[in-house]
C-alpha cells in the first residue's frame, strides 16, 4: 500500500520546529504552532489537512526554536513549552487571550546549549513533566507542580552528561515509566526508569548518527530499535526486556536524524519515515523473523516532521515543515 498524495498550506516563513494543539477558541480542529526562532506562529487548521485557510495567524512574541505541547496545568488545554539554546519556557494557553497564551514561566536554568526537550509522564504522579537536554550538561527532568500550575521543579541529578544526545524519552522495557535514550557516537544507551534514571548502559553500536527509532517490528509485544549505519539501517530486536539482539540490516536508507514511527500507509503495521523515504514495513513478521521492510516511498527533503492525527480520525498522519511550507499526508 502506498502513502497518500500530499497537501501543503504556506507558512510564509521558514519553521524550524513545531507542534500540533487545539488553540482555537471557536472549534476544536488540530491547529499547528511553529517555531521561526523570534516567535511562535499559530496557523488554525480546518480537519482536513490544511492551515492558514482562515488568514489568522496569532503571533506568540516568545523567542523558540521549537516547542511541544501538552496539558502540563491539568485544566483539559493544549499548554507549550517552548525553547532556545538558552532558555526554556512554558506559557498556558488561555484561548480568551489574543494571542491565546498566558505571561512567560520560565524554567529554572542556567540552559547554555539547549537542544531538545521531551515531555512524559516522569515522576509517577500522572501529570506531564518534562526532560531538557543541554550539550554543555545533559539530560534534567522538571517535575510539573499542581498546585501552581505552569511551574516546574528541577531535579538535583543529570541523566547522562553532554556527550549523551537525548534522542528518544518512551516506554520501552515493559515496565509503565518512560525510559531515556541516548546516542554517544557510535554508541545507542539506555537508561531504564524506574523510581529514577538508572546510569546509561549500551544497547547497540555502529550508529553513524542520531538516526534511530523504536517500534513494533517483530512479532512480539516489545519496542525494536533500529540505527542508522554506514550501511543502511540495522535492526536490534529486544526478545528479553531491555536488553537488544542485532537482527541485521533491513534496508539500505539511512538517515541523519531520530526517525519517526507509526502505520503511515493504514496497514496496522508500523513504519518508519526518515527525511527522505518512508520505509514501510509491507510484510509483517514471520513466527520468529522480523517484518519485511522493502517497499521504500521517497519523499522530498525537508525540515521536522512528526506522525499526528490532524483531521481527527485518530489515525497518525505524516505533517512536515519543507522550507515555508507545511506538509501533511493523511493516512
Amino acid at each position: 500500500m502506498t502513502l497518500k498524495p500530499e497537501q501543503s498550506s504556506n507558512l510564509g516563513v521558514t519553521g524550524t520546529g513545531f507542534a500540533i494543539g487545539r488553540f482555537d477558541l471557536g472549534n476544536l480542529n488540530a491547529d499547528i504552532a511553529i517555531a521561526t526562532g523570534t516567535n511562535v506562529v499559530i496557523m488554525h487548521g480546518d480537519g482536513a489537512g490544511t492551515f492558514g485557510g482562515n488568514g489568522l495567524k496569532p503571533m506568540i512574541a516568545t523567542a523558540a526554536v521549537d516547542l511541544v505541547v501538552e496539558d502540563f496545568d491539568s485544566e483539559g488545554d493544549d499548554d507549550l513549552v517552548m525553547w532556545t539554546p538558552t532558555t526554556v519556557t512554558m506559557r498556558r494557553l488561555n484561548r480568551a487571550l489574543d494571542p491565546p497564551v498566558e505571561a512567560e514561566q520560565p524554567l529554572t536554568g542556567p540552559f547554555t546549549n539547549v537542544t531538545r526537550v521531551f515531555q512524559e509522564q516522569l515522576d509517577g504522579n500522572l501529570r506531564p513533566d518534562v526532560i531538557v537536554y543541554d550539550t554543555a550538561a545533559g539530560s534534567r527532568v522538571y517535575t510539573s507542580n499542581l498546585g501552581v500550575p505552569g511551574t516546574f521543579s528541577r531535579d538535583n541529578n543529570l541523566v547522562g552528561t553532554g556527550a549523551d544526545e537525548l534522542l528518544v524519552v518512551r516506554q520501552i522495557d515493559g515496565l509503565q515509566r518512560a525510559d531515556a535514550v541516548f546516542v554517544n557516537g557510535t554508541m545507542v544507551n539506555l537508561s531504564l526508569h524506574t523510581s529514577s534514571f538508572s546510569n546509561p548502559v549500551n544497547i547497540a553500536n555502529g550508529a553513524n548518527s542520531k538516526g534511530i527509532a523504536f517500534g513494533k517490528f517483530d512479532g512480539d509485544a516489545l519496542p525494536d530499535l533500529v540505527v542508522s549505519t554506514s550501511m543502511g539501517l540495522v535492526l536490534f530486536r529486544q526478545m528479553t526486556p531491555g536488553m537488544f539482539t542485532m537482527h541485521g540490516m533491513i534496508s539500505p536508507v539511512q538517515s541523519a536524524t531520530p526517525m519517526l514511527v507509526g502505520d503511515a500507509n493504514d496497514d496496522g503495521r508500523d513504519d518508519i519515515i526518515t527525511p527522505t523515504a518512508a520505509i514501510l514495513q509491507c510484510a509483517p513478521a514471520v513466527a520468529g523473523g522480523a517484518g519485511v521492510f522493502t517497499q521504500v516511498e521517497p519523499l522530498s527533503a525537508g525540515g521536522p516532521a512528526k506522525l499526528v492525527d490532524v483531521n481527527g480520525d485518530t489515525k497518525p498522519d505524516l505533517v512536515r515543515i519543507d522550507g515555508t511550507n507545511i506538509k501533511v499526508r493523511l493516512r
